[in-house]
């Protein structure tokens, strides 16, 4: 076949060879740029899609995204792919029934029309759920696996801070019907050795605001009482979701590994009933406050303005002994 003679040509020119799960991956990925799930929320994705009148994006673009360097096997500081490596992408991108080449393939396009941008958006919320926490180290690929394993997943989001871009521990997943979602969320899921809390992502954005309105009304009760500070806007012209969202594989198994858990890797605190702080501890202070992935610190289970949380250690022996504090 012709993306196989492709791979052997780039194997030989020196650029990486690939094996056709590695292949399989690469088609996933440069569907889900165009899919219903990114193309709408992709503003720079939406935006080269425009600026040709029939929608096609120049392969080398999309070639360079970092998630698509990865599964190249490209180094980060790479600027061009090499010819023969185009020729094997090429040679993959041929394969879809939801993609197609311009006349000298050098450009890709969705073959059916995108639906308004309002309707898919509302579909695709409607469908995805809300889960945390997980551990820091969480890699796309992990997250991808283990609920492709658990149903019909569409794509995986991970949550990160805009300035330091370090994963949240928490996640948006879409599946592939509002039903899907919904069996999906009254699982019992846990991903190593941590029970995972699941909502639906609609559900989990309403309590999110109504917690900020009943902070903002709290702070206007007792203005000495430092308001949470609000996240800068990102700036630049990268692509800010490109970095932490994937294609689901194809096809989804339905059972799910639960790993061991290991005693004595927790730590529940607990400020008490008047903690007396002058500002309201936030995340990231909790999580500086053991120390970080340094200490060996794997994730913290902590929302802004509680009073308790727990934090978990990758070994017991990192794991600082419990105390109180006066």
């Amino acid at each position: 076949p012709p993306a196989r003679m492709a791979s052997t040509e780039a194997n030989q020119a020196g650029t990486p060879a690939l094996t056709p799960e590695e292949e399989s991956k690469i088609l996933q990925q440069v569907e889900f740029y165009f899919s219903d799930s990114n193309l709408p929320r992709d503003a720079f994705m939406l935006e080269q899609s425009k600026a040709h009148p029939e929608g096609f994006v120049p392969l080398r673009v999309i070639s360079l995204f970092s998630r698509m360097k990865t599964l190249l096997k490209l180094d980060k500081a790479c600027k061009q792919v090499p010819p023969a490596l185009m020729d094997v992408i090429v040679g993959i991108v041929k394969r879809s029934s939801v993609l197609a080449l311009n006349e000298d393939a050098t450009a890709v396009k969705r073959v059916e029309d995108l639906p308004p941008v309002e309707e898919l958006s509302k579909k695709t919320d409607e469908q995805s759920l809300y889960a945390s926490p997980f551990p820091f180290d969480t890699t796309l690929d992990q997250l991808t696996e283990f609920f492709s394993r658990v149903g019909e997943l569409r794509s995986v989001r991970m949550r990160r801070f805009l300035a330091s871009k370090d994963f949240r521990g928490s996640v948006f997943l879409e599946f592939s019907s509002p039903e899907e979602a919904a069996r999906v969320a009254g699982q019992s899921l846990v991903f190593q050795g941590a029970p995972l809390q699941l909502e639906p992502k609609l559900r989990y954005v309403a309590r999110r605001e109504e917690e900020r309105d009943a902070r903002a009304e709290a702070a206007d009760q007792a203005p000495a009482a430092a308001a949470e500070p609000a996240a800068p806007a990102p700036s630049g012209t990268k692509r800010p979701r490109e970095a932490e969202a994937a294609a689901a594989p194809a096809e989804a198994a339905a059972a799910v590994e639960v790993e061991d858990f290991t005693p004595g890797c927790c730590v529940r605190f607990d400020f008490g009933p008047d903690p007396g702080f002058v500002e309201q501890p936030s995340f990231g202070l909790v999580k500086d406050s053991f120390g970080g992935k340094d200490a060996g610190l794997k994730y913290a289970d902590y929302a802004a303005g509680a009073t308790s949380g727990v934090a978990r250690f990758g070994e017991p022996e990192q794991a600082p002994p419990a105390h109180a504090v006066k």
